[in-house]
């Protein structure tokens, strides 16, 4: 059994009515305005002299240039990882600080231009491609702290470092 209404009309019926009495109020009043504003549009092209559209179009060719100018200074000047370049590039190595100019990996010690020989030809890509590689980087208890940081900084010159703490045996 359908519900019915006043006049006998369902209430679906009487939605679909009042939709239509909107439209019929409402569609003429708006395609008056967009007939309004076509023809404020066409005066106001007329009314304005050749020379203040010259004008016109000179300072905003000279706006956009200026805006051009300062968009190269937007640019930041750090660096990205190879991680942020390539999703597939991982940490280039993970290593051990066990004094100032000494480090552990994977259970050979090199100094820092051994690291720089052993991983010249990841370091010398990522330059070529305008990127930095990162190392893990742990520390050995018995370090002091001013070789430590003097480690740190030495490594931070060519790679970019995540400081994971005291390594764990």
């Amino acid at each position: 059994m359908i519900r019915t209404d006043m006049l006998g009309w369902t209430l679906a019926e009487l939605a679909l009515a009042l939709l239509f009495a909107l439209l019929a109020a409402f569609v003429p009043s708006y395609r008056a305005k967009v007939v309004r504003l076509e023809r404020l549009e066409a005066g106001s092209k007329k009314s304005l002299p050749a020379a203040d559209i010259e004008n016109l179009r000179k300072r905003n060719a000279d706006l956009q240039s200026e805006i051009e100018a300062s968009r190269k200074n937007l640019k930041s000047r750090i660096t990205p990882s190879c991680a942020e370049l390539d999703k597939n590039s991982g940490w280039l190595f993970s290593a051990t600080v066990t004094s100032r100019d000494s480090f552990e990996i994977d259970g050979e010690t090199l100094a820092l231009d051994g690291i720089l020989k052993k991983y010249a030809d990841q370091l010398a890509d990522a330059k070529r491609r305008g990127c930095i590689q990162q190392a893990r980087i742990y520390f050995d208890p018995s370090i002091s702290a001013a070789d430590l940081d003097y480690a740190y900084e030495r490594l931070r010159m060519r790679l970019y470092l995540d400081y994971l703490g005291e390594r764990r045996p």
